[in-house]
């Protein structure tokens, strides 16, 4: 009896469960996302993964690296120095005993010093708040929609004023400022900040990091509810393991990464389920009201991402295709009367549901981005995005979106990668064509096939179109794999059951093991997807650290509330928001002409130049281009005209304006009194300097011939190219054939610009030997005035060598023979040299990041801070007037002995029993004492730099503060000398005397 009431129990408890199949199902795989999950071993943990970001693992792993490095470093020399004659193959075998040895004799200090290294590195990346430490937020463009949450939190409102009733961002585009943002982004981070704040101690920043962890979350739950509707709780289940757990998802979708991606995700896998619950009810009531529900969902998506659209037009387009595919499969009913067919065919509920949909969008996206918003987003905006990769613009200048890395063609191969490989992927294709081919009441229906296959072919086109979309395919892909595990599921425990007489339960539970394990690591079939997303998350280190927050901080305790700051645009959002001050260039305005203005003060070797354009940006902008198009109504003379005038003083830039017919209120944009300028060269611009000289290096002349010229036939067109350029027909049909052979928009852009770069990331040292000067890979006789650069192929002339002298003097040799060029430039007591292209080596950039403002006028160091990780930050103050070059301290003439100083020295050393050492030839021969005078013997002075180690402690310390021809006695103890043992050093526990003279100092 007792087994009976325990077995009745068990059988009512697994009917509840069976009742509430959708519910449990939901709770078990939406809990399971919260267990660690092996360190991206098993397939759950998606929300447990994305949390790691805030752990910051980086910090021990780099820790870990950084004492591993030291302990081989130390060993190795000290195997080096004990057996120096000992073979390779045998020596390192030693280094590993004897690694091996002291990790098990000094583990606990090892871990020590680990952890106080970690410990530091995590400092580097945090900030404090009310005693409590917070990792900065990682990413860039979230720093965007922060500084607009800060307004509200602060202010009530996102824009920073009101200008002519319109809300302005005057943070970017300095000084003109933009619109503010309007989306609702900024106010869903404010709004999580105020919830979050009221139970825990937090800051904006921190709370804004968990914002994809929300709506990931609610995406989960919906993506569930779609994979049910169409494939059961099997489905459902795999289809939120997928999305959780995908790396197309997950790398964009971590803690702490608070850009809008998350709402591509959520939106669509909400407008979806609404779209599938409208299509699968029978009641046109239901039909209305959910598809009216979609249209609302489309309406508010419109207000928290742009591109929106993409998924309204697939919506559009799969009721589109699966009305006509109804009609054709039911055209015999069409035959007997389009009443009849009407009433028994599926194409009523598309047409209740799209109608719904459509009106109802139409209607809220007019109260939220207006109906001129949706229109162009409905109808126009998925052709015109076609234009994102032209070389140039209608207006002739440079299109930036050519070089975002995100807007890069993808390939089928990268989107089968980003879902976890062949196998997965052929999954997810499976579960599309099962749907396709499945039967409801013994007849095809379309109803949900066909939105979720335009959905998946959709976002897939998109992801091979541009690697920033890959994002985009995640909730169709994880519905489609879902749809393919449950409907297998389906099939084979059916099959089993009817035909092998195999248990349902047994089958399904083999079913979902196995794919379990696909999941885990489809062996020959692609990566191990969980182990990738897990690498990506516990890999992510954030762009902000102290060394930009002290250097950004210090701008804004330093200037004045109008002060602007200049850089290439990367990190714009984080300048606005650190510093407060405007930016000039920013990821908002990024394909505004200020692409080629920037581009060019980072690029050109003129200072007066740069200084120019930047007076210009601060004064107004890019507006001074458009008071001159308004007269002279050409791209090209406009641009020019603008070139012409801001290298002239403002008398002479009156009369040119004067003559040309231009409004004279274009010198208020190009010669007013510009405020506080302040421009970062930052070690990461070194890799994007192919990118801000091409911009800066645009020829406009060359643009117009590709936009324009090319497009006409080339009797017609060379003559009057020859008279717009001014150069001969044979040049004219020179640049025409150019243009005209040019296969692509990638090679009109190379050809309308060069792609610069240096040869290495950083500067060499340099040393002498007879006539060569050796400086890395750089090989420079200094008689015969060439030079050459080792690369990998062999050996590269060198055809410009620039050198500067300790003033900022620049001479530069022309041996000729190729577009590579050499800067050298003194640095500290030697030169230091860099190669790279000729266009690009002498630039203001080189001048102001490696050679420390060596001989500027316009630009003044203001701060530097070296990053952990991410190299050096110098920030510049420009100094309108420009009066004196600037000379880096190190290479100031030296009146004393001090650190930087070369000293050339006249010493006699001795102790209690004698002299030991002097800078008189031959002293030991010659019987010198301590008493004896340099200037009656011959003498060879030590020449040493101060502040470089050369000299013991007490010795450098005692004659700071000298000048040439002064004469010293000092007294030197043990401790700062040579130490307190004799057994390490034969002056070991000594004091040591010196007399010394001050030859001379450089």
């Amino acid at each position: 009896m007792e087994h009976s009431g325990v077995w009745n129990k068990v059988r009512h408890a697994w009917g509840f469960v069976e009742k509430h199949a959708l519910l449990f199902a939901l709770l078990g795989v939406l809990v399971l996302q919260f267990v660690p999950n092996g360190d991206g071993t098993y397939p759950w943990g998606g929300i447990w993964m994305r949390m790691q970001v805030k752990e910051f693992k980086t910090a021990d792993s780099a820790a870990e690296s950084a004492v591993e490095n030291f302990l081989n470093q130390q060993v190795s020399a000290q195997v080096q120095q004990n057996y120096p004659n000992l073979p390779e193959g045998n020596r390192q075998k030693v280094v590993d005993d004897l690694k091996k040895k002291f990790r098990e004799e000094n583990k606990e200090q090892l871990d020590i010093e680990s952890k106080k290294l970690a410990d530091e590195i995590r400092d580097h990346y945090s900030y404090e708040a009310d005693g409590e430490k917070f990792l900065y937020m990682p990413d860039i463009d979230p720093y965007y929609y922060l500084r607009f949450a800060r307004n509200i939190v602060e202010t009530g409102h996102s824009y920073d004023v009101l200008k002519d009733g319109v809300p302005w961002d005057n943070h970017m585009i300095a000084p003109v400022g933009a619109p503010a943002d309007r989306t609702w982004h900024a106010p869903m981070l404010a709004l999580i900040y105020r919830i979050h704040s009221s139970f825990a101690n937090t800051t904006l920043m921190n709370s804004a990091c968990y914002f994809p962890i929300i709506f990931i979350f609610l995406s989960l739950i919906f993506v569930f509810l779609i994979a049910y509707r169409v494939s059961g709780p099997i489905g459902g289940i795999f289809a939120t393991t997928m999305l959780a757990i995908l790396p197309a998802v997950m790398g964009r979708t971590p803690w702490g990464h608070a850009d809008t991606d998350a709402y591509n995700i959520f939106f669509p896998c909400l407008i979806v389920w609404l779209l599938f619950e409208a299509l699968s009810s029978k009641s046109s009531k239901k039909q209305l009201i959910f598809g009216g529900f979609a249209g609302l969902a489309f309406g508010l998506f419109s207000n928290f991402w742009g591109a929106w659209w993409y998924l309204f037009d697939f919506v559009g387009g799969a009721f589109v295709i699966a009305i006509l595919a109804d009609v054709i499969m039911h055209r015999n009913l069409l035959k007997e009367g389009f009443k009849r067919y009407w009433h028994h065919s599926s194409t009523k509920k598309f047409v209740y549901v799209g109608a719904s949909l459509f009106v109802v969008s139409a209607i809220f996206c007019s109260f939220t981005i207006g109906f001129s918003g949706f229109y162009y987003g409905a109808f126009k905006a998925a052709i015109q995005s076609t234009a994102l990769k032209e070389a140039a613009t209608p207006g002739l200048w440079p299109n930036t979106l050519t070089t975002v890395a995100e807007l890069n063609p993808g390939s089928i191969d990268a989107v089968i990668g980003a879902v976890g490989g062949r196998l997965i992927f052929l999954i997810g294709v499976l579960g599309i064509i099962l749907l396709l081919i499945k039967k409801e009441d013994h007849k095809y229906d379309l109803t949900y096939s066909a939105l979720l296959a335009i959905w998946f072919v959709g976002t897939m086109y998109m992801s091979i179109k541009g690697v920033r979309f890959i994002l985009l395919i995640g909730p169709a892909f994880a519905v489609a794999f879902g749809a393919g595990a449950g409907l297998l599921y389906r099939m084979l425990s059916n099959y089993g059951e009817k035909n092998l007489r195999i248990n349902k339960i047994i089958t399904g539970v083999l079913v979902v093991v196995i794919l379990g394990l696909v999941i885990m690591n489809p062996t020959k079939a692609g990566s191990h997807m969980v182990k990738e997303s897990y690498n990506s998350v516990v890999s992510d280190v954030p762009l902000v650290n102290d060394a930009w927050w002290n250097s950004l901080t210090k701008i804004k305790d330093n200037s004045q509330p109008d002060a602007i700051i200049n850089s290439w645009w990367d990190f714009g959002h984080h300048f606005k928001y650190i510093a407060d001050r405007a930016v000039s260039f920013d990821g908002a305005s990024q394909t505004l002409p200020h692409a080629h203005w920037v581009g060019r003060v980072l690029q050109t070797d003129d200072e007066e130049e740069a200084v120019a354009i930047l007076r210009m940006l601060d004064c107004g902008a890019y507006t001074a281009y458009d008071v001159a198009f308004e007269t002279l109504k050409d791209p090209l003379l406009s641009v020019k005209f603008v070139k012409k005038i801001i290298m002239m003083d403002k008398d002479l830039a009156r009369a040119a304006v004067k003559e040309a017919g231009v409004s004279e209120r274009i010198l208020d944009l190009t010669h007013c009194e510009p405020p506080e300028d302040f421009f970062i060269a930052s070690a990461d611009m070194i890799g994007k300097a192919g990118v801000w000289s091409h911009f800066g290096l645009w020829d406009f002349d060359r643009a117009e011939v590709w936009l324009k010229w090319k497009n006409l036939p080339e009797s017609k067109a060379v003559p009057q190219m020859s008279e717009r350029f001014n150069v001969s027909e044979k040049d004219a049909e020179s640049l025409y054939n150019a243009a005209t052979n040019l296969g692509s928009q990638e090679s009109a852009n190379a050809w309308i610009s060069p792609w610069p770069s240096y040869a290495f990331q950083e500067p060499a040292g340099c040393s002498a030997s007879g006539d060569a000067l050796t400086c890395g890979n750089i090989v420079i006789n200094m008689s015969s005035q060439t030079a050459q650069l080792k690369v990998s192929k062999g050996i590269a002339n060198i055809g410009k060598i620039v050198l500067y002298d300790k003033k900022g003097e620049k001479k530069v040799l022309s041996p000729g023979g190729s577009d590579l060029a050499v800067v050298l430039w003194p640095s500290g007591s030697g030169t230091s040299a860099i190669a790279g292209s000729d266009t690009l080596v002498d630039s203001i950039f080189t001048r102001m990041f490696f050679m420390n403002g060596l001989g500027l006028k316009y630009f003044r160091p203001f701060d530097s801070q070296r990053q952990l990780f991410g190299g050096m930050i110098y920030v510049y103050k420009v100094d309108w007037n420009g009066e004196s070059p600037y000379i880096p301290s190190d290479l100031m003439p030296k009146e004393s002995v001090e650190s930087g100083a070369r000293v050339s020295l006249n010493y006699i050393g001795w102790t209690d029993e004698g002299v030991f050492d002097s800078s008189i030839v031959d002293w030991k021969e010659n019987n010198v004492s301590q008493y004896a005078g340099f200037d009656n013997f011959e003498t060879k002075p030590l020449s040493v730099v101060i502040g470089q180690g050369a000299l013991i402690p007490g010795f450098e310390k005692q004659i700071a503060g000298m000048k040439a021809g002064d004469t010293k006695t000092i007294k030197v103890p043990p401790e700062e000398a040579y130490g307190t043992d004799p057994e390490k050093h034969p002056l070991g526990n000594k004091t040591l005397n010196f007399k010394v003279k001050v030859v001379s100092i450089e």
